[in-house]
């Protein structure tokens, strides 16, 4: 595998031309987000560019405009020089973000890291922008959060029947002996270990402790 970068430097905004050949936008939440994270953390990515044949500026942008848009013109970038032709900056240019792009995501990981970032020790307008920026990373990737009411909606009706008995009473017993008396009357089998029972007798009933509706997915 060859490399083909030449150098990392730094160069400032003023000095790297934007590729004309630029495909990606950049819509406001992407700004802010990114704005957001620069400000919070620094810059931790290069740009990467090219020298500029034409010779209008230093450098020609190969990756990196989102980066590049929001900085001012005097401003420190970090860049990676690239070796290769326009035309392979071309391809780069092309391909570089689609690749990117087809890595998948395993939301039960992200929520973990998710749990486990502490943003308190940044400013305060900082950890607000951070919470924001945190929150639409989530949302995009992140396990799902769910509406009850807009889930339900659609669903059958379900009526639990109320099982409740009307009466109760307490009764105490001073000797088992008593206990084996109090059974004989009411013609049900009693143990030290029971908890309750129904007068008159009743059937035992299958309790279900969740109920669920499934749908499959086409």
């Amino acid at each position: 595998m060859r490399n083909r970068i030449s150098k990392h430097t730094t160069a400032k905004k003023k000095e790297i031309r934007p590729n004309p050949n630029n495909w990606r936008t950049h819509p406001q939440a992407q700004t802010d987000s990114l704005i957001s994270l620069i400000k919070s953390i620094g810059y931790v990515d290069e740009l990467l560019v090219i020298d500029d044949p034409t010779g209008e500026c230093k450098y020609l942008l190969v990756d990196g405009e989102a980066r590049w848009t929001i900085a001012d013109d005097n401003d420190d970038l970090p860049v990676s020089v690239l070796d290769i032709t326009e035309e392979e900056a071309n391809i780069v240019l092309a391909t570089f973000d689609p690749i990117s792009s087809f890595a998948g995501s395993e939301a039960s990981k992200l929520d973990e890291l998710m749990k486990n970032i502490d943003i308190k020790s940044l400013e305060d307008d900082m950890q607000k922008e951070m919470a924001k920026l945190l929150n639409r990373v989530d949302n995009n990737y992140g396990i799902p959060q769910l509406e009850a009411e807009e889930e339900w909606e659609g669903m059958p009706e379900y009526e639990n029947e109320d099982l409740e008995s009307k009466y109760k009473v307490i009764v105490h017993f001073d000797t088992e002996e008593d206990l084996e008396n109090f059974a004989h009357l009411v013609d049900q089998p009693l143990t030290t270990k029971t908890k309750y029972i129904y007068y008159p007798a009743q059937e035992k009933q299958k309790i279900v402790g969740e109920q669920r509706f499934a749908a499959d997915d086409k």
